[in-house]
């Protein structure tokens, strides 16, 4: 069985606006906000904003293809977030200093994403250096 988020027409096709891009990931700021106050838990791509509406597992030249964070990450699946840490963690400190990078991270995706003019997608994605 296949794991499907977001609509295929949508993701396959450039339908979304700058503000929808804008509003799902202040919602995904929100989980991790949730998070870190302890009101919250991760339950990856079933609870993340950003997974429902711009992860699709069957096409996956278009998997995260419109979303914000792979667009400022330049990865796909948040493999170049914190969340990579947070996933890793091995115990409440560890998770929770991951889970603070995290949302620092996101809000800093926000600022970038709020300075667009244009929705954004991964084949124009941010020049950035990424760590290694």
């Amino acid at each position: 069985m296949a794991i499907i988020h977001g609509n295929y027409e949508e993701v396959t096709t450039n339908t979304f606006t700058l503000q929808e891009q804008i509003h799902t990931l202040k919602e995904s700021i929100k989980k991790w906000e949730g998070i870190v106050a302890g009101t919250m838990e991760d339950d990856g791509i079933n609870n993340c904003a950003c997974c429902a509406k711009f992860f699709f597992f069957l096409a996956y030249e278009h998997c995260c293809y419109y979303c914000p964070i792979a667009w400022f990450s330049g990865a796909k699946g948040c493999n170049a977030t914190p969340y990579i840490e947070f996933c890793d963690a091995e115990d409440a400190f560890g998770e929770g200093s991951a889970a603070r990078a995290e949302l620092a991270y996101l809000q800093e995706v926000l600022d970038a994403l709020e300075a667009e003019t244009q929705p954004v997608n991964f084949s124009r994605r941010m020049n950035r250096e990424i760590d290694d």
